[in-house]
């Protein structure tokens, strides 16, 4: 688990987040990426995860929020 002066586990559910008043602070949210779905999905897959390099790197976000929502989450 990542963690810095800003970025904290409080506890085994909790997690707190100090974000910084005197500049803008960027997060990227990801969801439904839908890698590894089957066995001819390896082509996707790397063009899935190349696109994601890419907004990274011109997003230049502070926090990426990686969510596992719909269909993805287990009930």
């Amino acid at each position: 688990m990542f963690s810095s002066e800003q970025f904290r586990q409080d506890n085994e559910d909790t997690f707190s987040l100090e974000i910084p008043a005197d500049r803008d602070y960027r997060i990227l949210q990801l969801t439904d990426l839908h890698l590894g779905y089957g066995i001819f999905s390896g082509r996707k897959d790397r063009m899935a995860q190349d696109a994601v390099r890419t907004i990274i790197k011109k997003a230049r976000p502070d926090l990426i929020c990686l969510l596992y929502t719909s269909d993805a989450a287990d009930e």
